[in-house]
């Protein structure tokens, strides 16, 4: 059996796809011929058809990264339309994304609604691979309103594999030149109203240096999903990771340096219930966590350079970032969609330093304490979708957040798509986006860098107008 695709009039029948995750964990058999029409979430928070966004979206396919050996995330938004991925040196090296001309802190980053940004956007992509990865989203343009700070230029989630009826396990591994290694294996299933999943790998190469430049890169992630009842049901995802980088090149690019290196472990972890009051009302609570320990290395160097100087670095920051969101989609009418929440966001960053300095037989060690700091953020946010009598849709979205740092700050978002057929529709949109200082920028204090706490977050506002066709059934657009 096949089954049909979605209505054009969108909103018809919602609360059913809403839903569609839940009924088919209800379900202990799901026949094999079952096509479900694909979903976008990230756009609004709730799954809806393509054809409903009036946002530029696209969405990555885990299992077609998997089937062409596409390991790391960077990687596959290269294929993106305006995404440009910026590698800098050899495995591991700091790795930056820019979409549509903004700056690399201007996109928010999510792993199953986990922001893993350090406060104030930056987010390096060196080592975010595809294992485990059902599909990743990425949502041009400006989507502060239902995200908050850094999602300036758009927004990238990566979403967890989940299980299915039938159980799953695969075990993989490969080499290459430079040393590379990689081993990993996998496991998904369902007991009946629990899905699971949990994957592993561990990752280490030699580099493309002749010395002082080993990297590894060990990732693990899971999820599991229980249907409590037809109404309820709750999700938890999590994805550990742990890096380490050798590099030998000093700030002009020369390999000088034999023992100098940086690292980094991180978990996500988010948490997701939800629960279906009727076909007319859904509500959602989201708690999530992210840390992210990391530091540079650089011991001293034996022997001394020809002057007997001999100099050792180290650093060590923590990032903490809390979040709880509850909202509730309501399905006013047949034609309208109101999604409306409240996020309440607790940043936590840390930095410490120390360098040593020997001279001859002197030295000297300065210690230093930039910052140790917190801030908090509470929004009330809406979003709404409204499918006219005409096959066309409006999208309208507001955001108020009362950040202790900056004081409040108001964002928008409007759109509209009209669709001409099956396959081509036109779409426009204006809206604002936001970016938060840096903790750096605001709460630092040492002899090379003062932060100012009377620091307003950098604002944009962006319009666009576009049409999209489709060809030979989805395979060209």
């Amino acid at each position: 059996m096949s089954r049909r695709s979605p209505s054009r009039r969108v909103l018809r029948g919602l609360p059913i796809i809403v839903m569609v995750a839940q009924t088919s964990l209800a379900s202990q058999e799901v026949p094999d011929t079952v096509e479900l029409s694909p979903l976008v979430v990230t756009a609004h928070r709730i799954p809806l058809a393509p054809d409903a966004l009036t946002a530029a979206v696209s969405v990555l396919s885990g299992a077609e990264l998997e089937a062409r050996g596409i390991r790391y995330v960077s990687d596959a938004l290269t294929e993106v339309p305006a995404a440009v991925v910026v590698p800098i040196g050899s495995y591991g090296g700091v790795t930056s994304l820019f979409l549509r001309g903004g700056e690399s802190d201007y996109v928010k980053v999510l792993v199953d609604g986990v922001a893993v940004n350090a406060p104030g956007g930056s987010y390096d992509f060196a080592s975010l691979t595809t294992d485990n990865v059902d599909r990743i989203e990425i949502v041009r343009g400006p989507a502060s309103v239902l995200y908050g700070s850094d999602a300036v230029t758009g927004v990238i989630q990566v979403f967890t594999k989940r299980g299915g009826p039938r159980p799953e396990v695969d075990v993989y591994g490969d080499g290459g030149t430079n040393g590379r290694a990689v081993v990993g294996a996998s496991v998904a299933g369902q007991r009946g109203p629990v899905r699971y999943t949990l994957g592993a790998s561990r990752l280490r190469t030699e580099g493309t240096y002749d010395f002082n430049n080993r990297y590894t890169n060990g990732t693990a992630s899971g999820s599991v999903e229980a249907a409590f009842t037809d109404r309820t049901n709750a999700t938890l995802a999590l994805r550990w990771e742990d890096n380490t980088i050798h590099f030998p090149t000093d700030g002009s690019g020369a390999p000088v340096d034999s023992n100098q290196f940086t690292f980094d472990e991180s978990l996500a972890a988010s948490l997701q219930l939800d629960h279906r009051f009727s076909e007319v009302l859904q509500a959602t609570l989201t708690l999530t966590n992210f840390d992210l320990d990391g530091g540079f290395e650089d011991t001293q160097d034996s022997p001394a350079d020809t002057l007997g100087f001999a100099y050792a670095s180290r650093r060590r920051s923590h990032v903490a970032r809390r979040s709880l969101d509850a909202r509730a989609h309501v399905l006013a009418s047949s034609r309208l969609l109101v999604t409306a929440g409240t996020s309440l966001e607790i940043d936590q960053e840390r930095q410490r330093g120390e360098t040593t300095s020997n001279f001859g037989t002197g030295g000297s060690t300065e210690a230093s304490e930039p910052f140790d700091a917190q801030r908090r953020n509470l929004a009330t946010y809406i979003d709404g979708i409204v499918d006219l009598p005409l096959p066309a849709s409006v999208h309208l979205g507001a955001r108020i957040e009362d950040n202790e740092s900056f004081g409040t700050f108001f964002t928008y978002r409007l759109g509209l798509v009209y669709r001409l057929g099956p396959d081509t529709r036109v779409r426009g949109s204006i809206g604002t986006g936001f970016k938060a200082p840096t903790f750096a920028e605001t709460f630092a204090n040492t002899p090379f860098e003062v932060g100012n706490p009377n620091l307003d977050p950098e604002r944009s506002r962006s319009w666009e107008v576009g049409a999209e066709h489709v060809f030979w059934e989805g395979r060209l657009s």
